[in-house]
């Protein structure tokens, strides 16, 4: 097997050209593949196998599955030769590193919905109320003391249990579809993310996270992507055609399901964020929204 790193260097160098990095690379594959010639489209194949690498993760499997689904029986056959030996294996870790995050979310998601739909159910007694809240973690019992004061004038007793739980639900969710993201589209497609995400989004992003590292009394280090806000990940997934990058996790129909309920969370999750108290109603919406998205994880 050829040293993919060093073949295109060799050829160039023969021949006194430049030498092209490996976006450049794929741009001249892709072109290659569009004369609608078979012997150019299995050329662009054998050269893309002997040089995957050097070329951009994202592009270069974009390039592979859509020679998978070619209508030539014999570009088809050489595209699935060659996605065996260059991309199958990464792709199987890929998918094993999703599927754990996906337990891990579901058994947290679960738990905690459980913990809602007690809490819901109790809501109508006072008491059962006060042993719910009891059971809310890391919230100090101080707390809903004072909030029962506030509560009692304002005729909404109990209500901050809704907005605790409620929090921790959404924040489950959000992390995980922060992953989902990270996973999917921003590590693949590095080299090429103004494709996949708005350019002034990244820029919002960077100039967050950029402001944070400034301050001296906060820890930094995160990704880009925890600078996102829910409208953010809510724009991501809707953008061009990224859906096709969860194709794995979910069909097309199951994905339109998952964004027409984000877009049904969007002002419950605005009310949290501004510390606004939850009505029961609401609170039960959050938890049948979220079942729903949460189902078609799981499916």
């Amino acid at each position: 097997m050829p040293d993919t790193k060093n073949t295109v260097k060799e050829a160039k160098e023969a021949n006194n050209e430049p030498l092209p990095d490996g976006k450049s690379l794929m741009t001249e594959l892709k072109e290659k593949t569009r004369t609608g010639k078979k012997e150019d489209v299995i050329d662009s194949l054998i050269a893309f196998e002997r040089n995957r690498g050097i070329l951009p993760a994202g592009p270069a499997r974009d390039f592979i599955y859509s020679l998978l689904e070619h209508d030539d029986t014999e570009i088809k056959r050489k595209a699935e030769e060659v996605y065996r030996k260059s991309l199958r294996e990464s792709d199987e870790k890929l998918k094993i590193s999703i599927k754990n995050l996906t337990e891990s979310f579901n058994a947290r998601f679960l738990a905690i919905q459980a913990q809602m739909k007690e809490v819901s159910d109790a809501f109508e007694n006072p008491k059962e109320v006060d042993d719910s809240a009891k059971t809310v973690t890391r919230i100090p019992k101080v707390c809903f003391e004072l909030q029962k004061l506030q509560s009692e004038q304002e005729g909404h007793e109990h209500d901050l249990v809704f907005n605790f739980k409620a929090y921790e639900l959404l924040y489950v969710l959000e992390r995980y579809l922060r992953a989902l993201i990270q996973i999917n589209i921003i590590e693949p497609n590095e080299g090429n993310l103004a494709n996949k995400i708005r350019p002034e989004m990244i820029e919002g992003w960077q100039s967050r996270k950029k402001e944070e590292e400034k301050n001296p009394l906060i820890d930094g280090g995160y990704e880009l992507i925890d600078y996102s806000d829910f409208t953010d990940l809510k724009q991501i997934l809707e953008k061009g055609r990224n859906y096709t990058l969860f194709e794995d996790i979910m069909n097309q129909e199951h994905f339109k399901l998952v964004i027409s309920k984000l877009h049904e969370l969007d002002p419950i999750r605005k009310k949290i964020a501004h510390s606004r108290q939850l009505t029961k109603k609401e609170f039960n919406r959050l938890v049948l929204y979220t079942e729903d998205i949460q189902t078609v994880f799981t499916d």
